[in-house]
């Protein structure tokens, strides 16, 4: 049994619609790394769950791998839509982005993209990068400022940031620094401040394992120099904490005028 939050749905209801948890990312296998425990079971609970992809991650490939970035965009889609199958996701959407290139593109575009979707599935609860984008990865930052943008905007639903705490990272750290999990290195979230906490057992984690080997382009190395133990105890708990002041003064400069003259 796992302990009641509000930001994970009890039952269906027999009647009314179903609540809905929308993930916004940046790139294929974010969203089952950060969140495929809290899909699996608001999917379990007869919620609908959705997820937005801006890019379908064509970098993320050693400079060996002979595929061009079009067959490679295939190679990942595939994997995403495989991953996602797993833990009971009803809807994927793609934006298209190119990788490495969220930072770039118009941010207006890019927010209003993002409100269109928050305004048609009308989501309960939407889960995306903080300011910090897990990683510092420029693309995880681009997504979650815009995320948070457009929900400002749309201002339907609760809305959660991905996180890790401080004693994941302490626990992690040469792991972190030995594989460079990090492009820069996050503060990590106290335990006071984490709003919501999956810590996946079992079935669980068994489920998670499988949506993850789902995204073999990108798993399965990592998952052997760490040995499967490790690997698995890295990400058996997923964490997120509500957004705060200073996290909304940061993304304000990101506003979607266009569609408040619409």
């Amino acid at each position: 049994m796992h302990q009641h939050n509000p930001f994970q749905p009890s039952p269906r209801p027999s009647s009314g619609p179903a609540p809905t948890l929308l993930g916004v990312w940046a790139h294929p296998d974010d969203e089952t790394y950060l969140s495929a425990g809290l899909m699996g079971r608001w999917s379990d609970a007869g919620a609908s769950v959705s997820n937005v992809t801006a890019t379908l991650g064509e970098l993320g490939f050693p400079d060996t791998d002979r595929r061009t970035l079009a067959q490679r965009r295939v190679t990942r889609a595939a994997e995403l839509q495989d991953a996602l199958a797993v833990v009971g996701v009803s809807e994927l959407r793609v934006l298209g982005l190119p990788d490495g290139g969220c930072a770039e593109a118009p941010r207006a575009d890019l927010v209003a993209a993002i409100a269109a979707v928050i305004e048609e599935v009308r989501p309960s609860l939407i889960v995306t990068f903080g300011p910090d984008g897990i990683t510092g990865h420029a693309d995880h930052v681009a997504v979650g400022a815009a995320t948070t943008a457009a929900w400002q905007h749309v201002g339907h639903g609760d809305l959660l940031y991905a996180t890790k705490t401080r004693r994941h990272l302490d626990e992690f750290a040469t792991l972190h620094r030995e594989l460079s999990v990090f492009e820069v290195e996050p503060e990590g979230t106290t335990e006071s401040d984490i709003a919501l906490r999956c810590h996946l057992e079992g079935g669980e984690i068994e489920r998670k394992r499988r949506a993850l080997a789902a995204h073999a382009s990108q798993t399965t190395g990592i998952a052997a120099a760490m040995g499967e133990v490790v690997y698995r105890r890295w990400w058996a708990e997923e964490e997120f904490r509500a957004p705060r002041a200073s996290d909304m003064q940061e993304f304000s400069r990101i506003s979607p005028h266009h569609l408040q003259d619409s």
